[in-house]
């Protein structure tokens, strides 16, 4: 295999390489993402390609076709998703034009996204440097948007972003939204510490949210005095995740205008995205959070009474009871002649015993009424003494989750309670 067109980002090891085996293009890609070799930053492009008919597939592809894995461009694409999401209420198949109205908003969203281009350096910190990770989490009814920022000494640098939108069948309040977001911004954090452990030293996460009410709810030390499942679970997920961490982990307060998260819940357009918050997070996250606002009040999560209660409920399985010793027997025949035997027993019994308690034998082994008094074993009495051995074999070994299972498969019981 002739191995050739070698790209690299350091002059002194490209001018080793032999011309024949040097890539001329400095545009390449890498794992997807268009990467700028000689001056080693990733080029974020936001087009749309463009389609003859308007329709909610066409539309689908287009947003598709943004590839941005690490949500680098969040802010400027959450506006064609809350619009696929709105075609969805007027309940379009998926090849039917849109009306005049969606298509002129479909254009209008086009035109403030086509045609974005931004250069982000690729290395955003040392080999093992000394640094921070930040994340900021914010939500609207428009949907739930968290991004992080690692910061060292050469700068604050944005390292992933991520949105969601809120659910069409669920209506919740803005205040448990927030809280959604911050489980995100949670998650994310703890993904980012496990892929770049290894490759440079985090001091500090802090996690930030503009919203009081979510920053109070994970900050109470009884979890479940809390109101709502809901809040209760994603408490408790928070502070499971932060107990897998091993830097410290502490939350605090934003003010709205320094939260970079509120452009990623309601969209901005590609002319106020250059220059933008975005990119680099508001400028205090570069100091050293000692000093950072009071208003922040960073906290880390309590530790008492934290962890999720688990109730357990012990139970005795009871052992069936045993109908006939089958070791006894090495053939079927044997053990139902046996039973009827047994049958027939119990039938001479029940017509010497008060009418009551007759009534009672009668009732529970209804096949007492065929028993004879024949010298010999009927094959109708084979029959009866073979179907009490079934019946009693199917209440006794089947538990009542194998019979839930049955009852999918539309299994009913017939006369004779089989």
């Amino acid at each position: 295999m002739n191995l050739r067109e070698f790209c690299s980002n350091e002059e002194r090891l490209s001018e080793k390489i032999a011309a024949k085996d040097l890539s001329l293009n400095v545009d390449q890609k890498v794992l997807g993402m268009p990467w700028h070799s000689r001056e080693d930053q990733i080029v974020l492009r936001c087009r749309y390609r463009a389609k003859m008919k308007m329709t909610k597939r066409s539309i689908s592809e287009q947003i598709a076709s943004i590839y941005d894995p690490l949500g680098l461009l969040t802010p400027i694409t959450l506006k064609g998703k809350q619009f696929l999401q709105e075609l969805w209420k007027y309940e379009y198949d998926w090849d039917t034009p849109l009306y005049t109205e969606h298509q002129q908003k479909w254009e209008n969203i086009v035109n403030d996204v086509d045609g974005f281009q931004m250069m982000l350096p690729r290395q955003v910190a040392g080999a093992h440097s000394a640094c921070n990770l930040v994340l900021f989490a914010d939500a609207s009814c428009a949907g739930m948007a968290t991004c992080a920022y690692l910061v060292s000494e050469h700068g604050s640098h944005l390292v992933t972003g991520k949105s969601k939108l809120p659910s069409l069948k669920d209506s919740p309040t803005v205040q448990k939204l927030e809280l959604n977001a911050l489980t995100m911004a949670t998650r994310l954090s703890y993904s980012i510490h496990v892929a770049l452990r290894h490759k440079v030293d985090i001091k500090n996460v802090l996690i930030m949210s503009d919203t009081e009410i979510s920053l109070s709810w994970i900050k109470a030390t009884k979890v479940e005095k809390l109101h709502g499942v809901l809040i209760k679970n994603r408490v408790a997920e928070i502070r499971r995740i932060v107990a897998e961490i091993s830097t410290t982990v502490r939350f605090g307060y934003v003010k709205t205008s320094d939260n970079p998260a509120d452009c990623g819940t309601r969209g901005v357009m590609k002319s106020e995205l250059n220059g933008h918050m975005w990119w680099h997070g508001p400028s205090f996250i570069s100091n050293d959070p000692e000093t950072w606002h009071e208003e922040s009040r960073l906290f880390t999560l309590p530790t008492e009474d934290c962890g999720e209660q688990v109730c357990l409920v012990a139970k005795t399985a009871e052992e069936p009871s045993v109908l006939l010793d089958w070791s006894r027997y090495n053939r079927l025949v044997s053990a139902t002649r046996t039973m009827a035997y047994v049958l027939r027993f119990l039938h001479n019994i029940s017509m010497r015993v008060r009418e009551k308690l007759k009534e009672r034998l009668q009732n529970t082994i209804p096949e007492l009424c065929y028993m004879t008094s024949e010298p010999f074993i009927t094959a109708v009495e084979n029959r009866v003494a073979l179907q009490v051995m079934v019946r009693h074999h199917q209440k006794t070994q089947y538990t009542s989750e194998q019979l839930k299972l049955l009852k999918q498969l539309n299994v009913r019981e017939d006369e004779n309670g089989f």
